[in-house]
């Protein structure tokens, strides 16, 4: 609703994001989703310890990133079924743990058990 102290020819329209932006965006995604690929490549996620991997998760908050989140299904069939399965479906697979720490488990467990 247009208040009358407001010039309908002067109201601005909402501007979508630029390319830029939306370059950026993805260029993070890719940065992040390099990271974690290195810490699941280290000794200790090898060694199925997902301490260094829940560290990182929680740190960056990339489960509260859903672009990020689509970003990394869409590159990681592994990641896309255990995401699905523990924050969509709400069927954890390690029951003692909570879902961050039983998501990274089962992302290990997939790799390397």
């Amino acid at each position: 609703m247009i208040s009358s102290k407001q010039d309908p020819d002067n109201i601005n329209p909402p501007v979508p994001p630029s390319n830029s932006s939306l370059e950026c965006t993805k260029l993070n995604n890719n940065i992040i989703y390099e990271e974690l690929t290195n810490i699941l490549n280290q000794e200790d996620s090898k060694s199925l310890d997902n301490t260094s991997l829940v560290k990182y998760f929680e740190n960056n908050e990339i489960l509260d990133n859903m672009e990020l989140i689509q970003y990394m299904c869409s590159n990681n069939g592994i990641f896309n079924n255990i995401y699905r399965d523990h924050y969509i479906v709400n069927n954890k697979t390690f029951t003692y743990m909570d879902n961050i720490n039983s998501m990274c488990q089962c992302w290990l467990m997939y790799l390397y058990h």
